[in-house]
């Protein structure tokens, strides 16, 4: 693929410090050039998933208290041009699968029409566990992390990369959770 068009620019300064008598290159002279690319990488992204296994190791002394529900609460702010969700599975030790929770975790950064990031986009989620998921999470030895990356639109729209100021992800997590003690 050959790019549609090439566009560039030059300057020169002529006698930058005023008006002088030697006005011409000489062999021993200097002439001094610099080059600037700006190239974006363009692409499309549509189901792209990573797929990573935490070992855990909680163990929580649920005795005198109990944990009834989790509330797990995220707010990403991010730069980049992908959309994530996230599926987690919670496996024993076994391999077996305990539970598992699926959420759209964050948004694309806001692109212009031909795909640029112009700018971050804050995505605040909240993720409740029902009383089965927070066992399972609980007891949990394994948690399989799948991440699904598309570009905006579902996969549809591009996306063009360069890299700004504002291209970065922060990320702040927390959980919550509802307890009884002693039945309580």
């Amino acid at each position: 693929n050959l790019p549609e068009s090439i566009v560039f620019d030059g300057s020169l300064d002529v006698n930058p410090n005023g008006y002088t008598p030697d006005n011409f290159l000489t062999y021993d002279g200097r002439l001094y050039l610099g080059v600037e690319i700006d190239m974006g990488l363009n692409m499309t992204v549509s189901d792209l998933v990573f797929t990573d296994t935490l070992e855990l190791d909680l163990d929580i002394d649920t005795d005198p208290v109990e944990v009834q529900t989790m509330t797990l609460h995220s707010n990403v702010e991010n730069g980049f041009g992908f959309a994530a969700d996230i599926k987690l599975l919670m496996l024993s030790s076994g391999n077996t699968k305990l539970d598992s929770v699926s959420f759209n975790f964050m948004e694309p950064g806001q692109t212009d029409a031909e795909g640029f990031v112009t700018g971050a986009t804050l995505s605040k989620r909240s993720l409740e566990l029902d009383e089965g998921q927070t066992d399972s999470f609980l007891n949990a030895d394994k948690f399989v992390l799948q991440t699904t990356l598309n570009t905006p639109n579902d996969g549809t729209s591009n996306y063009v990369m360069n890299v700004l100021d504002f291209m970065r992800i922060h990320l702040a997590l927390e959980a919550k959770a509802q307890i009884s003690v002693n039945g309580n």
